[in-house]
């Protein structure tokens, strides 16, 4: 069990208990009180029951109480959960390496293995976080209140993004590899050219999709193009580094329920730690509405 929920833990079970020696006292004390100022077998009847059956019927108002007040944050969103009967949000990670592919860069020298990669020039660098783990982490608090709904593929075949996007998606996210000139998206089994790519996603009622790929921008060219909501994609090669902190800011904003626009400004900011700023501006492009939000501020901690 993770430190913080365990911090989390004792730190609800003592308000907790300490919720219900207040209540229970404070009951006890009123009770005890209305027996002793009664001088009259009401007051003597009060005094016995508060002896007997009634030290139990305290016992459980206290404890249904201090429950509901140490708590009662978690049930509203609990509740209110329930009342709005709101779907989760869906998320599919579409992540591809072909191994074929690959090998040709590493023969042709088009992937640096050092983490001092070349102006507009992708590293390979094998320790970093891959974005479908990203999500995954992310999103796994949300996942476990059934808030959220993650699929992955990896690897992908062209069968297996077909078959995926038969479904509805909220969000689909591709980091797979965009073979140049001709845009063509390279899966695991082969490659989808860029308007085969636009008509598979066209009508799916997606309402972002991020193209974290080298030049994706060439595939989606709009979001009108390509029949989606919101997009998110690159206009030039993207160092691997770099693809990492901007997933980690976009969708750790998402996820904190910020709009589109400012999960987009928190993922350049992450990115622009690895490469310069004015590169980033340049780099990453968003189209949609930038005021749309996946998931409504709640303060969740």
């Amino acid at each position: 069990m993770p430190t913080t929920m365990i911090k989390k833990t004792i730190q609800s079970t003592t308000a907790l208990i300490i919720t219900f020696i207040a209540i229970f006292g404070g009951i006890w004390t009123l009770i005890e009180s209305a027996g002793f100022f009664f001088e009259s077998s009401f007051g003597a009847y009060v005094k016995k029951w508060n002896d007997g059956l009634g030290f139990w019927v305290i016992v459980v108002i206290s404890l249904v109480a201090s429950f509901i007040t140490t708590y009662s944050s978690n049930i509203y969103v609990f509740i209110k959960a329930i009342l709005s009967k709101r779907k989760p949000v869906k998320i599919l990670v579409i992540r591809a390496r072909p191994k074929w592919l690959m090998e040709m860069l590493r023969r042709t020298g088009e992937v640096a293995k050092t983490r001092n990669y070349p102006e507009l020039k992708p590293e390979y660098v094998s320790d970093v976080e891959t974005d479908d783990k990203i999500v995954k982490r992310v999103f796994s608090e949300r996942e476990s209140r059934n808030e959220c709904t993650i699929k992955i593929l990896n690897p992908a075949t062209k069968s297996d993004v077909a078959e995926a996007l038969l479904e509805k998606w909220d969000i689909v996210h591709f980091d797979c590899v965009i073979a140049s000139p001709n845009a063509r998206l390279c899966l695991d089994d082969g490659m989808i050219e860029a308007h085969a790519m636009r008509e598979i996603l066209k009508d799916k009622e997606i309402r972002l999709l991020v193209l974290m790929d080298c030049d994706s921008l060439q595939i989606a060219l709009t979001t009108k193009a390509i029949g989606v909501e919101n997009m998110i994609a690159i206009t030039r090669s993207l160092p691997v580094l770099a693809g990492e902190r901007f997933t980690q800011g976009l969708y750790g904003a998402i996820e904190k329920g910020l709009s589109l626009d400012k999960s987009f400004q928190a993922g350049k900011q992450l990115a622009s730690t690895e490469i310069e700023r004015d590169y980033v501006e340049q780099l990453f492009v968003f189209e949609g509405n930038s005021e749309f939000e996946f998931f409504k501020s709640i303060n969740t901690a």
